[in-house]
């Protein structure tokens, strides 16, 4: 059984949460879903297949869900158990197990970048233009991440979110940082 195969099956919960985030970015945002597969046993993850939103910052919402939403929801789990102190054994590895997993699978897909892409290829005229230009940079950087799978940038990320839920004080300074940032840079 291929490597790939191995990984999914021992960290399905990634992969749903992932598929999940998309079809709750699909339901907030009123765009019509047409399937959802949470998982493929096959091994190549899962997807949720939905009609075009009526705008731009819908389309980026749902490519972009799955980072916000894993990511989050993988620092709140594993920051939690980290700073509660369980006693039974089995439950601090199960939560820092599905934690790992939601981060793991928190990265965009090129299938998210190829949707940002054709739907602003799709508008057509000026804003068509516009957003084919702002979405150039996120396909790029999408397909770069996509690219660096072969090297375990997914783990990479997932190995930093375990990091900074384990140590606060390195999270304090990711946020002070990025405060200044945007406070200089607005």
């Amino acid at each position: 059984m291929p490597l790939y195969k191995v990984i999914s099956y021992l960290t399905f919960p990634g992969i749903v949460l992932h598929e999940t985030a998309h079809l709750l970015a699909c339901w907030f945002s009123g765009t019509k879903v047409k399937s959802v597969r949470f998982f493929r046993f096959d091994g190549g993850g899962g997807d949720v297949t939905h009609l075009f939103p009526n705008s731009y910052i819908k389309m980026f919402f749902i490519a972009l869900c799955p980072l916000v939403v894993n990511t989050f929801l993988s620092y709140l789990l594993l920051s939690y158990t980290f700073s509660s102190l369980d006693t039974i054994w089995y439950l601090f590895y199960l939560k820092i197990w599905a934690g790992f997993c939601f981060a793991l699978h928190s990265l965009p897909s090129i299938q998210d970048a190829n949707s940002l892409l054709e739907y602003s290829k799709n508008l057509g005229g000026l804003f068509g233009i516009l957003f084919f230009i702002i979405s150039l940079p996120i396909f790029i950087i999408f397909w770069i991440l996509n690219h660096l799978r072969g090297i375990g940038i997914e783990l990479f990320w997932a190995l930093f979110v375990l990091y900074i839920s384990y140590n606060q004080t390195v999270f304090d300074l990711i946020i002070e940082y990025m405060q200044s940032f945007f406070v200089s840079f607005f």
